[in-house]
């Protein structure tokens, strides 16, 4: 009777437990309001169409800006490197050149002596072609005495004033002193703005392709001096 008793209160217990965890199961399920029936995912659908139609170009082109940057960014380290090795040939290659210029350069300037503040003697040892002198005076790339003087050459236009008017000059000097202001005016007047027409040191601001040459050859300064020396 004890033990039938025992088995029933067990049975009634068990049952009574598994109908309180039913009703804690059931209510722990959460309850989901009915679909609706006019619901349609295509708005939905579309909006993700544009989203990627929209974005996905402008995330493509960034990453290609970002690749394109890396590629520049290795290209600069690697001229970086190598810019070392290029100053060193272009340096090079100017030093050859320079020392072929000065090779391909005129010969070495006529010696010549100043007395009293004129040169005596002929740079060629003998008088200058004074037709050739007036062409080289009037050259703007020669002479180009027109530049600074006034002369006695009416068919030429836009004479020079800041220098002394030519016309007479000849009057005034005489042939040493003339060669002398041709070839190195600066040892007659060291404030003077003419030019060494024969000169190829202590120069300024010359262009490389002129460097060691002088502006009129040996005999290009007698042809002046021999047409100067008729204007009296």
């Amino acid at each position: 009777m004890a033990r039938n008793r025992l088995f029933r209160s067990f049975r009634y217990r068990k049952n009574d437990d598994f109908e309180r965890t039913g009703v804690r199961i059931e209510a722990r399920l959460p309850s989901f309001p009915a679909r609706r029936a006019d619901f349609s995912p295509l708005p939905l659908f579309i909006c993700g169409l544009f989203s990627v139609a929209v974005f996905l170009p402008q995330t493509l082109a960034a990453q290609e800006t970002a690749e394109a940057k890396k590629v520049d960014d290795v290209q600069e380290v690697a001229e970086a490197r190598k810019a070392p090795d290029v100053r060193k040939t272009t340096e090079a290659k100017k030093t050859t050149n320079a020392q072929e210029t000065a090779e391909k350069a005129t010969p070495e300037l006529v010696a010549y002596q100043v007395v009293d503040f004129g040169i005596p003697d002929s740079l060629t040892g003998k008088p200058g072609d004074p037709d050739k002198g007036r062409a080289l005076a009037i050259q703007r790339k020669k002479g180009n005495c027109l530049a600074c003087h006034a002369m006695p050459i009416p068919e030429e236009e836009d004479h020079g004033n800041t220098g002394p008017d030519l016309a007479q000059v000849a009057s005034r000097l005489d042939v040493p002193l003339l060669r002398l202001r041709v070839v190195d005016p600066k040892r007659v007047n060291p404030e003077t703005m003419m030019p060494a027409f024969y000169k190829i040191d202590g120069l300024h601001r010359v262009a490389e392709k002129f460097q060691g040459k002088p502006i009129l050859t040996a005999e290009e300064v007698e042809d002046v001096v021999a047409y100067l020396a008729t204007l009296k």
